[in-house]
């Protein structure tokens, strides 16, 4: 049975912990905030706040345990549809050994589940983001709301080949939503921060290319990105 926490102002920021994190070293020490192990947590890894739950996965056992998304997380995602399902994905190897269809395939496969995919670029990262949702209160609040939709614009923008997740922030905080992104012309993206002449085509192309005739990975994109209904909304600057 799904667990809730009742949050107070002792325990608001106290961050719950599966028993199996207990060895996650490399996590751990740059989480700064108190973390609690309860063997009652059986399903995810962290829950933070009262309605935040959080499975933990790397870029490196993820590539050789394929199955194990599929298997394990996505099962235990549909049972915890009243929590705000999130996976903490940390790349953790280096940029060149980075396969981006891993990652588009998992950042579909937990979109079409309603699951939050967050990309972290390392450990400290992933700490971060564990201790930002520990201070929501609940999957209902203003905060948590503008987090989920704003990670999901900037994950599928990071699908785009050549455009990171910083690239994909920078875009968001300048353009507000996929909607406005996609009318903008060549000379506007050209003025955004870091982003060159061939990251231009590249997202040029997902936007304005017709999606039969181009390559299998950017009508993939297309379809993502066709299919983000938040595209409509315009994300606050945190």
């Amino acid at each position: 049975m799904n667990r809730r926490y009742a949050i107070t102002k002792q325990t608001k920021y106290v961050i719950k912990a599966n028993l199996i994190q207990k060895k996650n070293y490399k996590l751990l020490d740059f989480i700064r905030k108190r973390v609690e192990y309860d063997p009652g947590i059986k399903q995810g890894d962290f829950i933070v706040g009262n309605m935040t739950k959080i499975f933990y996965l790397t870029y490196k056992y993820h590539s050789t345990n394929i199955k194990y998304l599929e298997e394990c997380i996505v099962p235990l995602i549909e049972q915890s549809n009243e929590y705000l399902n999130i996976v903490l994905f940390v790349i953790d190897c280096k940029i060149n050994e980075i396969n981006e269809e891993i990652i588009q395939d998992v950042n579909i496969k937990l979109f079409k589940k309603k699951c939050t995919l967050i990309i972290a670029q390392s450990y400290s990262d992933a700490a971060h983001y564990i201790e930002e949702f520990s201070v929501v209160e609940n999957s209902q609040n203003e905060v948590s709301d503008q987090i989920n939709e704003r990670t999901q614009i900037i994950n599928a923008l990071s699908m785009i080949k050549g455009i990171n997740s910083q690239n994909a922030y920078d875009l968001l905080m300048k353009f507000n939503t996929l909607k406005r992104l996609g009318v903008v012309d060549k000379d506007e993206l050209k003025k955004s921060k870091n982003i060159g002449p061939k990251k231009v085509e590249s997202i040029w192309r997902v936007f304005h290319s017709p999606i039969v005739g181009t390559k299998k990975m950017e009508r993939s994109i297309q379809t993502f990105l066709k299919s983000l209904t938040i595209e409509k909304k315009k994300i606050n600057k945190p």
